[in-house]
């Protein structure tokens, strides 16, 4: 029917449109009834009814304990159409305003990337006297207090230099190493929240200027350099993130 054609056009289904339709025809009308004249399945006729009374195209009186339900006039298409432009402006406007965020992340999409394999306590060294170079704040995911374990006295020596340089840090870990956090706020310019235990990183990262460091505090310890903008940022939303919800 070219009618149903017509209301699936403007958002309706097709059954929507033929129970929307039936009413238009009959009046009012108990649910019992539409089951009857629509043959469909009473819990299909109630989901139908739900949906349509969300839209504003029916409506119901209750007499006797039972609901009658009746079709809004057809005006309301028309209001439902008007809607529809509405929201379509709001949804352009929202576009015309995240489009340059959007071409911002292309952008840096097409930074150039590279990674760098870091093996053994010299390797590891090196990761952490780059991370001295940016000046900008360093972010730590995990490890619970590897570093100092496995470079000794070099970790004194490099936290004098980051306060010396007024770089910041702020470190994640699980709540399994928390009577490590007085030791590892002793240091100037670091902050330590806790995680649940189900947070604890088997592979700690270190987030620093644009680059992403990713290690393995093993006997002889690993890391994965990561130099790129897209991927330093992405990592610095997901610690900021769990940094709020960390206590």
């Amino acid at each position: 029917m070219k009618e149903i054609e017509t209301l699936q056009q403007l958002g309706l289904s097709e059954k929507e449109a033929q129970l929307y339709l039936k009413l238009l025809t009959i009046g009012s009308a108990s649910a019992g009834e539409l089951i009857k004249e629509l043959k469909f399945y009473s819990k299909t006729v109630y989901e139908l009814l739900e949906k349509l009374i969300e839209k504003g195209l029916v409506s119901y009186v209750v007499k006797s304990n039972v609901k009658y339900f009746e079709a809004a006039d057809p005006e309301r298409l028309s209001e439902m159409l008007t809607e529809k432009q509405t929201e379509l402006e709001q949804k352009k406007q929202l576009l015309s305003e995240f489009i340059p965020d959007l071409k911002k992340q292309r952008v840096l999409a097409r930074e150039p990337q590279e990674a760098t394999i870091y093996k053994g306590k010299q390797g590891m060294k090196s990761i952490f006297e780059d991370a001295l170079k940016q000046r900008g704040e360093i972010l730590v995911f995990g490890g619970g207090g590897k570093f100092k374990e496995t470079l000794g006295p070099y970790a004194e020596l490099w936290h004098k230099k980051r306060v010396k340089a007024k770089i910041p840090m702020r470190i994640l870990w699980s709540e399994k190493h928390k009577t490590k956090i007085k030791e590892a706020e002793s240091y100037e310019k670091v902050k330590v929240k806790l995680l649940p235990k189900e947070f604890e990183n088997p592979a700690p990262v270190m987030i620093y200027g644009e680059k992403v460091a990713i290690t393995v505090w093993s006997e002889t310890p690993l890391a994965t350099l990561i130099r790129s903008k897209e991927v330093a940022k992405s990592y610095q939303s997901y610690f900021n993130i769990l940094w709020r919800w960390a206590k």
